[in-house]
């Protein structure tokens, strides 16, 4: 089946001696392309500006965490010291601080020693071929 064939326009012809002058794009105005220009850097600007916060953003961030991680550690520190004070006060017998409980005599629980055991031999350990387990 063959195609049927195209009508050729009277002025294009395959194989002319004249060249058809296409019209010509119209070049771009000047102002556009300044426009384009300053919009591109005013877009580099931004992303920049952009960046620069988002990484004060951050290093502000790491440093709260690690002064509030180093607050956390003086407040362990300080109830570690407190323990240790009252420890070493009662057992020195210094006069104790306000708000602390002074033991009386009356409240002292005597508790008498258990029966002393017998000692229990130790059993002797026995000799082990080396290398031991395989190696």
């Amino acid at each position: 089946m063959a195609l049927p064939a195209r009508s050729v326009s009277s002025n294009l012809r395959p194989h002319s001696e004249t060249v058809v002058q296409l019209p010509r794009t119209a070049a771009s105005p000047l102002i556009l392309r300044r426009f384009y220009r300053v919009t591109q850097g005013i877009v580099v600007l931004l992303s920049g500006a952009t960046l620069l916060l988002y990484a004060a953003t951050v290093g502000a961030e790491v440093r709260w965490q690690k002064q509030y991680d180093y607050l956390l550690r003086l407040r362990q520190q300080r109830q570690e010291l407190m323990a240790v004070t009252a420890t070493l006060q009662q057992y020195l017998g210094q006069s104790p601080g306000p708000g602390t409980i002074v033991p009386t005599p009356a409240q002292t629980v005597f508790i008498t020693p258990a029966p002393a055991r017998p000692p229990r031999p130790l059993p002797k350990p026995s000799a082990r071929p080396w290398p031991v387990e395989g190696y």
